[in-house]
């Protein structure tokens, strides 16, 4: 491809990440959703040519990908109404170039792809309403991945939440944000409508870069709770070790949670959350400032501060674990042996269910929990 080409560009080591991420993501939330009953929707609301300048799929291409070679593509096809993709972009010249890069891919049967040319606001617009109608039933999941950091209003993620079964994957531009948006006070109804509020302003007087970041993304994450969507950030880093952006994910069930962690960890082994290529590009790896030990420690204390003298199943603790920041599903178990192993113990006593044994170190399933006061 020549490097001349205005309408491709490289691919940074933070975007391969992030696309591998995705589809690590996607091969799990397929599946689950899959149903007689539902359609499944992606929307990639800032798609992109499709391709970079050295030939790496964009993430309309890797979340088809990530469905039609699926394992069990045959399996969830047959048993689901169908699967639907838009792909949103505003440029004339990158909405041709992903026609053609969709057109090389083999779409099986059941397999429908929309390509609006126009901006995200108003298309997805459109998607709201199609959501009352003809995808009423439909699971969702909405990647918002723009260039800055305007463009996908509170008021349409508040929207997108109204509906049972979706999410959301942004791309929260925080450094921008802050360089142009928190600074001009004619952003600031814009920054009103991306936070869906004016209780952004207040950050204006923190005197910290990272420190007026964090409120930015705490604040964001308010708004999206407050829609009735949980979720989690980690943060990605530049060459010159400051904030490229923020991912924020957001769900309204503890199983999406989940597996997002899950394939977040998949692709950060020695670490969790931050991404950085101070490195090599070819040697991208998240950085280890949450560790096991620091999450199974952050998850033991949290479990004994919410259910303290409380009898508790060890289901609940698998939920509550799930829409933990930082703690994996695999880290319940070893926060429960701390508190079991303290002096004084947090957890007191372990019941099974009638007839069954415990066996040393293990919370197996049905039994209750007992947690000191």
């Amino acid at each position: 491809m020549s490097g001349s080409d205005p309408t491709l560009w490289p691919i940074e080591p933070h975007t391969r990440v992030k696309h591998e991420l995705l589809h690590r993501y996607l091969q799990a939330w397929y599946p689950i959703l899959a149903s007689p009953s539902r359609q499944l929707l992606f929307v990639d609301g800032f798609a992109g040519p499709g391709v970079y300048l050295g030939g790496e799929p964009g993430s309309p291409v890797v979340a088809l990908r990530a469905l039609v070679e699926h394992d069990r593509f045959e399996t969830m096809s047959a048993s689901t109404r169908g699967f639907h993709f838009l792909f949103v972009e505003e440029r004339p010249d990158r909405v041709e170039r992903l026609k053609a890069e969709i057109g090389q891919l083999s779409i099986p049967p059941g397999v429908d792809v929309e390509i609006k040319p126009g901006t995200f606001e108003d298309e997805f617009s459109v998607f709201l309403r199609r959501l009352n109608d003809e995808f009423k039933n439909a699971a969702a999941m909405v990647f918002i991945d723009p260039f800055g950091y305007t463009g996908f209003p509170m008021h349409q993620i508040r929207q997108l939440a109204s509906h049972q079964r979706t999410e959301v994957l942004v791309n929260f531009a925080t450094s921008s944000m802050d360089r142009w948006g928190l600074r001009r006070p004619e952003m600031a109804g814009e920054m009103d409508r991306q936070f869906g509020s004016d209780r952004w302003q207040p950050i204006l007087s923190i005197g910290s870069v990272k420190k007026r970041e964090e409120g930015l993304v705490g604040l964001y994450q308010s708004e999206l709770a407050a829609a009735g969507r949980r979720g989690l950030s980690f943060r990605m880093v530049n060459r010159q070790n400051q904030t490229q952006y923020y991912l924020i994910y957001a769900t309204g069930h503890p199983r999406g949670m989940r597996e997002f962690k899950r394939a977040a960890a998949a692709v950060s082994p020695d670490g969790r959350f931050e991404f950085t290529d101070l490195h090599r590009p070819d040697q991208a790896s998240f950085s280890g400032w949450v560790t096991q030990e620091v999450a199974v420690a952050n998850l033991s204390a949290g479990v004994h501060d919410t259910f303290r003298g409380g009898r508790v199943t060890i289901q609940e603790l698998e939920r509550f674990t799930d829409w933990h920041p930082s703690a994996l599903a695999r880290d319940l178990r070893p926060a429960l042996l701390q508190l079991e192993q303290a002096d004084p113990p947090g957890v007191v006593e372990v019941e099974m269910p009638r007839g069954r044994t415990r066996r040393p170190d293990t919370f197996p399933k049905g039994c209750f929990v007992h947690f000191a006061p």
